[in-house]
């Protein structure tokens, strides 16, 4: 017969005990990030941008070094769904979401806000800096040429980019 003693039924209780522990960490931490993770682009979403924007806030104003903030919408997109349809429009937020993320550094973060709008937020730069980034962001976008017969700028798809940068001056 297998005998084992209370003492050694109590030391593997709090092994597994720990690893569960450790499991339902690991899980916790996962979900939370996934909650912050647009699902079509993969890129942050709007509750992550929430906590991006307070933590570049933050930063600025302990270490005095700006941010940059790129507010960036798809020109006419609800005129593309509707021509090519929501399929063919995934795929295009999809290669939009690509470009940005070639553009930004990793301390950056890049986010789906909603639909067809996009923030980038830029970490430790200029207005020089942020301008060149959204021009290289258009320009990349332009050299794409995706099809889009029913803008009314282009017969590609376009997006129009925002800009500004926070240096800590004003309180927010």
């Amino acid at each position: 017969t297998l005998s084992i003693s209370t003492e050694r039924i109590r030391f593997l209780q709090s092994i597994i005990i720990d690893c569960d522990k450790q499991i339902y960490s690991c899980l916790n931490q996962y979900f939370i990030q996934l909650s912050h993770q647009d699902t079509l682009t993969m890129l942050g979403n709007r509750r992550g941008f929430e906590q991006h924007l307070q933590d570049a806030i933050e930063l600025t104003r302990t270490t005095k070094k700006p941010f940059g903030v790129l507010f960036i919408d798809v020109d006419f997109f609800k005129f593309y769904n509707d021509l090519y349809g929501h399929d063919q429009g995934d795929k295009a937020l999809i290669r939009v979401a690509q470009s940005l993320l070639r553009h930004v550094d990793d301390g950056d973060a890049a986010i789906r806000y909603g639909g067809e709008e996009f923030v980038v937020l830029l970490k430790d730069t200029t207005d020089s800096q942020a301008e060149k980034i959204a021009k290289n962001i258009l320009e990349d976008i332009r050299a794409q040429k995706i099809e889009h017969r029913s803008s009314k700028i282009r017969p590609y798809l376009t997006v129009s980019i925002g800009m500004t940068v926070y240096s800590g001056d004003v309180e927010m």
